[in-house]
């Protein structure tokens, strides 16, 4: 475990140590709030006094505000994940320190958790940064706490995942490029697999659901 502790630091000196950090974490916030601002200005249209009083009645500030604000964040991670991602082994083969990384005593396991690990983590911090505009509508408007808790379980799951496709696209190729390419690749055709369900009718719906799933394991197995 203290193995794996020393590569995450190393990940977060990488980040915070560097410019990177001053480019991603300002982009973050300004996207995060565009999107916030976005969401609030449709919910305050959606609850204007001019309209009848069963129009106004029907609008959740969870579901109009929150919700919508907490899809958007989704896209945010999926434009910014892979360029937290693609440095992890990238960067050591580019600087010529993977071998002497894997020379050392430590498993390969240990190696790939330690990288997973920090930018997990670099990840949920981001996420939690978030949680500035989520937790001032909570303080000011009506929230229904366990539908917020669930969305964001479902983006930790998301970062969860998609981290894991970053770190191993990264551990392909010692172009940090590359390997961002690779993670793009990944998310557009989980999106793509998810419409050709929705506009498809039974048995492909199923097909195009479990077919990815499959698709992912198999090259993983090969890996």
């Amino acid at each position: 475990m203290k193995k794996i502790f020393v590569l995450m630091t190393k990940e977060w000196k990488l980040f915070f140590y560097t410019p990177f950090a001053l480019v991603i974490v300002p982009l973050f916030l300004v996207l995060c709030g565009t999107y916030y601002y976005s969401s609030l200005d449709r919910y305050l249209n959606l609850t204007d006094p001019n309209q009848t009083l069963k129009a106004v009645s029907t609008v959740n500030i969870t579901t109009h505000l929150i919700i919508p604000f907490l899809q958007n964040l989704l896209n945010i991670f999926i434009f910014i994940t892979p360029i937290i991602t693609m440095r992890s082994f990238s960067e050591e083969k580019k600087l010529g320190s993977y071998d002497l990384l894997i020379s050392y005593p430590i498993h390969p396991l240990e190696i790939f958790l330690g990288k997973f690990f920090g930018t997990l983590t670099l990840s949920l911090g981001l996420l939690l940064m978030s949680f500035i505009f989520v937790g001032f509508t909570i303080l000011k408007g009506d929230v229904f706490i366990p539908q917020v808790a669930s969305a964001y379980l479902g983006l930790f799951l998301f970062i969860l995942f998609y981290n894991a496709v970053g770190v191993f696209a990264s551990l392909l190729t010692e172009n940090q490029i590359v390997a961002a390419l690779i993670g793009y690749g990944v998310f557009f055709s989980t999106i793509l697999f998810q419409w050709l369900a929705y506009v498809s009718g039974a048995p492909w719906d199923q097909f195009f659901q479990t077919f990815f799933s499959f698709l992912i394991s198999r090259v993983l197995g090969r890996a």
